[in-house]
């Protein structure tokens, strides 16, 4: 759609204006250029008094506000441009376009909550009438394809229930059924028919795996099982289509779902009270509950938690009852309160019976048009995963050996989709998933971006579900994962923390992340995005590094072995958690590249190691990097200026490195001073690698502890801004407890307790597990316990309270361990 500007403005743009009232008033702008800087959340500069009072005379002109009143989900490049000359020139050509388009998309997010309540009316009428004709068409054209709603009327009839339960599961079942297994504590292979008996022994169960894993068919098929049972009542949510209103309203008030509005999701319409009344009415007197919860991982994270809070609140209320839910991921899960279920990858021999063998010298067409010959092996493998095993039967081909393959191939020749196309749809899925409002978009929006012809093929073929009238939804998270990788791909200059936060909705999937590095052409592209992601998040890069290795896919040595090094030094890390991570992730890699940073039983033997598979030569980096990293042979020789300086480094793996060798090695007061003095350089810039440094110096601080270095910690834990730089300062400060004589542990625990109530979640949780710390003093279990018990304390939730109870409890087998 084009901007309404000039010409295609007309009478239509002159009338809403009139009706806005006179909307050059600077009043107006100031409201919204107010609001839309209170919504930044972000690491480029702010903009200055003087940048804002050119920002608010460009929104106070008519031609702006034609440009705000778009409809596309699209940033008109003119709008990007406006805001580009009202900022100074002190800025680089690339963070100036930077932040004008992260003020645009605000702006635009921003326009009605900027108005008054009539003239929001008018807007959306007048929106509304200028999208009407292209949604009316789709919305007739795919009628019959959108998805059939459960009936409207509530039934506390138990039969009636159950029958509206049956129809809505047999809908949810997938047209290729496979045999699925599953592993968990007992035994590593299972059939689904034991995964009833499994569910019924515990109250909390986490299904997890991989994406396209066969999460939602597993949960299908076990409210089915258990449904049949007399003495069983299942209540099945699928939080996929829960409406992206609901998303974001709850999302940007962070407040918690009640049980009622989460059972809006519910394949059956009910209330707490119907569920409840149903119950009582079963003539068992065994009689279950079991509530299977379906597609969690695909809200905002923050939104997640909180509906499993609610969900675990009210169910202990119910006293027989399990909570059963899918995830990508097992990590919010924390055992022995949750017991977690993996389901298996498919058995090749299974595929071979569902696939006839096809000839190994076929070809791929990747994206980038690359041709390569296909590894029949490679392609066997990734037809283990249900969802393209499903893609391969229905497409009736199978010659890509990737998912990017596979599902770029499915937009191409499935939807005869153009290259452009799919970059427009990239471009949109990108735009969807930084809104974090989960995956559920305006039918609406994706009309005015990728056009009514695009959106009515997506819809007949079943690519794009419709829940209701007004959304829309990818039928599965890959396509959503694939297209917001492809646009991620192509903008280098989006490899920043708001991107990969986003994709990975926080580090709870890496599955879009993956996906990128099979998109990227050059060496030198593939370096600058992992370098980019490691300063992001070090788990997250080891994840997608892996899966690329074990794919096959060619990364630069030098980048590998300076990952793979830095992964391993983390086996001796203090920090029982920290070390237990790098040893099974040191362990994988190995598998993949053939080093042995693994067996490695001390630091000195890991550079040993590194020395073994490298000479160090390569680009300036990693030189420098590999002197740095032999620096943690002798930890006894004093750090030097130069190498302290190395902190601030702008590449994370020299960075990081150099503040490993501040902790481990000897530091004296001067260099502590330089290292203090780096992070007030550092504390009033938002820009990530401002942000990435006062992150290595507090990080690097905490095995030196001192009076003066814990001020410092203690100022970042009250004033910074950066979430991650609090969090490494919470460790490091528990670090000083733990290393120090009995009346500077007191002193440093104090410092924390009084804080307890302020911290997030993250550096909150610090205090549990930093607290397990390898090589303390003797007096420090003793001393730490009440920290422990009074952050239980604070909890206002049953789940908090669950949640610390675990944590207690693994810090007291910790501590017996350690004593014997």
């Amino acid at each position: 759609m084009e901007p309404l500007t000039g010409a295609l403005a007309g009478k239509a743009v002159d009338s809403i204006f009139r009706a806005l009232g006179k909307l050059g008033e600077l009043n107006r702008a100031e409201k919204l250029v107010q609001r839309a800087l209170s919504k930044r959340n972000t690491s480029l500069p702010e903009p200055t008094a003087q940048e804002r009072r050119k920002l608010e005379r460009f929104f106070a002109l008519v031609e702006t506000w034609s440009l705000l009143i778009e409809t596309s989900v699209e940033v008109s490049p003119e709008l990007v441009r406006g805001i580009e000359l009202c900022l100074s020139e002190d800025h680089d050509p690339a963070t100036r376009h930077n932040i004008a388009t992260d003020f645009a998309e605000l702006a635009i997010s921003e326009l009605p909550a900027s108005l008054d309540p009539d003239d929001r009316v008018v807007l959306t009428s007048y929106q509304n009438r200028h999208l009407s004709d292209q949604v009316r068409e789709i919305r007739e054209l795919v009628s019959e394809y959108r998805e059939p709603r459960a009936p409207a009327s509530l039934s506390a009839d138990v039969a009636e229930y159950r029958r509206q339960l049956e129809v809505a599961i047999t809908r949810r079942r997938p047209t290729n059924q496979f045999p699925l297994t599953f592993r968990d504590e007992d035994a590593p292979e299972k059939p689904l028919d034991a995964l009833p008996e499994v569910v019924a022994a515990h109250r909390l169960v986490a299904i997890h795996a991989k994406a396209g894993s066969g999460k939602s068919a597993t949960l299908v098929d076990l409210a089915s099982r258990l449904s049949s049972g007399g003495n069983a009542l299942v209540v099945f949510i699928d939080l996929k289509p829960w409406a992206h209103e609901r998303n974001r309203y709850l999302a940007d008030n962070e407040e918690s779902p009640t049980v009622d509005q989460i059972l809006e999701a519910s394949a059956v319409p009910a209330t707490a009270a119907l569920i409840q009344g149903i119950h009582a009415d079963l003539a068992a007197a065994d009689a279950r509950q079991y509530w299977l919860v379906d597609g969690l991982n695909e809200l905002p994270s923050g939104l997640s938690r909180r509906v499993l809070e609610s969900l675990a609140t009210f169910l202990r209320g119910v006293v027989r009852s399990s909570l059963v839910v899918t995830d990508r991921s097992p990590n919010r899960y924390s055992a022995p309160e949750w017991s977690l279920v993996e389901i298996n990858p498919l058995r090749p021999s299974d595929v071979d019976l569902l696939l006839p063998p096809s000839p190994a010298s076929l070809e791929v067409r990747s994206p980038s048009s690359r041709t390569t010959a296909v590894d029949d092996s490679g392609r066997r493998q990734l037809l283990t995963t249900p969802f393209f095993l499903d893609v391969a039967m229905t497409d009736g081909r199978w010659t890509w050996e990737t998912s990017v393959q596979a599902i770029h191939g499915m937009f191409e020749e499935r939807l005869g989709l153009s290259e452009d196309d799919i970059d427009n749809l990239a471009d949109f899925a990108l735009a969807m998933y930084t809104r974090r409002e989960g995956l559920t978009f305006p039918l609406r929006d994706l009309v005015a971006t990728a056009g009514p012809s695009v959106a009515r093929r997506l819809i007949e073929s079943r690519v794009m579900l419709l829940p209701d009238d007004d959304s829309a939804v990818f039928y599965h998270q890959l396509l959503h994962d694939y297209l917001a990788s492809r646009a991620l791909a192509r903008r280098p200059d989006a490899w920043v923390p708001k991107y990969f936060d986003a994709l990975s909705f926080d580090a709870n999937t890496y599955e879009s992340l993956i996906m990128v590095l099979d998109q990227l052409q050059s060496e030198e592209g593939i370096s600058n995005y992992i370098t980019a992601l490691y300063d992001w998040n070090w788990f997250g890069t080891i994840r997608c590094v892996e899966r690329a290795l074990r794919d096959g896919w060619p990364l630069p040595r030098h980048l590998t072995v300076a990952l793979a090094a830095m992964l391993g030094e983390k086996r001796f890390d203090p920090v029982s958690g920290s070390r237990a991570r790098a040893e099974q992730w040191t362990e994988k890699l190995d598998g993949v590249t053939g080093f042995r940073f693994s067996r490695a039983t001390t630091v000195a033997a890991l550079v040993e190691e590194v020395e073994r598979v490298s000479d160090g030569s390569g680009p300036d980096w990693f030189t420098t990097w590999y002197g740095l990293f032999r620096r943690l042979r002798d930890p006894s020789r004093p750090v030097n200026e130069l190498d302290i300086s190395e902190i601030s480094n702008p590449d994370p793996f020299i960075g990081w490195t150099a503040a490993q060798v501040a902790r481990h090695c000897n530091l004296e007061p001067d260099g502590a001073r330089q290292i203090r003095a780096m992070y007030r350089g550092a504390r009033h810039a938002l820009d990530d690698t401002s942000c990435s440094i006062r992150w290595r110096v507090v990080h690097s601080l905490g095995c030196h502890p001192s009076g003066e270095n814990a001020q410092l910690l203690l100022e970042a834990i009250d004033n910074d801004s950066y979430s991650w730089v609090v969090y490494g300062a919470v460790r490091s400060l528990l670090e000083m407890a733990a290393l120090s004589d009995e009346d500077a542990t007191e002193r440093f625990l104090s410092q924390v307790d009084a804080r307890l109530s302020q911290l997030p979640a993250e550096p909150l949780s610090q205090v549990a597990w930093a607290t397990q710390y390898e090589g303390a003093s003797g007096h420090w279990a003793e001393r730490v316990w009440p920290l422990l018990e009074h952050a239980r304390d604070l909890q206002e939730t049953e789940e908090g309270k669950e949640l610390w109870k675990v944590r207690l409890e693994a810090f007291k087998t910790w501590s017996e361990r350690e004593r014997s």
